[in-house]
């Protein structure tokens, strides 16, 4: 251990569980998964990166042939509750970025399911349709 004063302090903080399990641990979890974390060690530092098995390529949906219907979902929910929602604040509703967004309610709107009201930054959203299931 190359500093212990730190690892203690982590291990008080709970932040680890035992000193030198770690590294075991992770490489126990991808055992399953075709993919492996890459570790690299360098003189004063290591790199760990970690491939996302939970959401591959994939199984993400795709925006543009509208099969992401949770989010449309969600959306529709929030336009339901509360009459209209900027971008902005299905964005944090959501947990997504800006350009994810964007592209949602863009698609939503293509396909009449909600309209815009106002432009620019003072644009807000709500509902046309309250069935938006594929």
């Amino acid at each position: 251990m190359r500093n212990p004063k730190l690892a203690g302090i982590f291990y008080r903080l709970d932040y680890i569980e035992a000193f030198g399990t770690g590294i075991r641990k992770i490489k126990k979890e991808y055992e399953s998964y075709e993919v492996r974390p890459d570790i690299k060690i360098l003189d004063a530092a290591f790199i760990l990166n970690l491939p996302n098995v939970k959401n591959k390529i994939s199984d993400v949906p795709s925006v543009g042939d509208r099969s992401c219907p949770d989010q449309k979902e969600h959306i529709a929910g929030l336009l339901a509750r509360y009459g209209s929602r900027s971008r902005k604040e299905i964005q944090d509703e959501l947990h997504v970025s800006k350009s994810r967004v964007t592209q949602i309610l863009r698609d939503m709107l293509d396909a009449g399911l909600i309209e815009r009201i106002g432009s620019g930054p003072a644009s807000r959203y709500r509902g046309v349709k309250s069935d938006i299931k594929d």
